[in-house]
């Protein structure tokens, strides 16, 4: 499939060039579209009059400028205010990947354990099919709000299997941190996986229970040892689009169908 490739090619700068000497003195008419085998007939053109040339060169001219002066000021609306900085080519690439990543992978995996959680409680399965009947065939925003149960499920889920089990960050400054002393530019390791199962924090730690929100510690334990999305200036910027995605997805599917854990097929 080369020659194919390089005929297409060579049939697109083909074109251009006849674009470009299209041009007459009284008149511009773009080339005249030739149908290649296998395509569709060419719509006719129409020429172009031109009545002054020198004002026809100089509104192409300042087109042009229009055109690359907001492309000039759609880059710079991208600049950072204080260090005056934008992203390189390679960091556009890693923020690029991180949608991916932290929009796809996290998301699916915390549908997953959601979905065996409620095929292993069939009592929470049917309280949340029930709920999810309120849901039309086109779910509205406002929906959101009335899929309580299903929340507290995607909640729960989070809590017991958080897509990202632990995270990494770095001391900007000298610290004291339980009698210890970190020095700048030290790395600690943050595990919501093992915050989230802490006997002296939770009741019932490892147990499936998304009626603890409602409690005196689940409420405690939400503000203070609850970060399935991280905490402070670096949570996570997609935590509020993804327990939206998460509590609809998982009201949508079981309001439509019936799960069942297979016998012996323990995750």
């Amino acid at each position: 499939l080369g020659w194919h490739r390089d005929f297409a090619d060579a049939r697109a700068r083909l074109r251009d060039w006849v674009a470009a000497c299209g041009t007459r003195l009284d008149r511009d008419r773009p080339t005249r579209q030739t149908s290649w085998p296998g395509e569709d007939p060419s719509q006719p053109i129409e020429d172009s009059p031109i009545t002054d040339r020198d004002e026809d060169f100089v509104r192409f001219v300042i087109d042009m400028v229009d055109a690359r002066q907001e492309a000039e000021d759609a880059f710079f609306a991208g600049v950072d205010p204080e260090t005056g900085e934008t992203f390189s080519t390679q960091e556009m690439v890693d923020q690029v990947a991180i949608f991916f990543l932290a929009g796809h992978e996290t998301s699916a995996s915390a549908l997953a354990w959601a979905l065996y959680l409620v095929a292993t409680h069939p009592d929470w399965q049917e309280r949340l099919a029930e709920e999810a009947q309120i849901l039309g065939e086109v779910p509205d925003f406002a929906d959101i709000a009335k899929l309580r149960l299903s929340r507290d499920v995607f909640r729960e889920t989070l809590r017991l299997y958080p897509p990202v089990p632990m995270m990494v960050r770095e001391t900007t400054c000298p610290e004291r941190f339980r009698d210890r002393d970190l020095p700048k530019g030290a790395q600690i390791v943050l595990s919501p996986w093992h915050q989230h199962r802490h006997a002296r924090l939770w009741d019932n730690p490892d147990g499936f229970d998304p009626a603890r929100w409602g409690t005196e510690n689940g409420r405690s334990c939400a503000r203070e040892a609850y970060m399935p999305f991280s905490a402070g200036p670096r949570v996570c910027t997609g935590a509020g689009f993804a327990m939206v995605e998460g509590v609809l997805m998982l009201s949508l599917i079981l309001r439509d169908l019936k799960l069942t854990a297979l016998p012996g097929k323990t995750p």
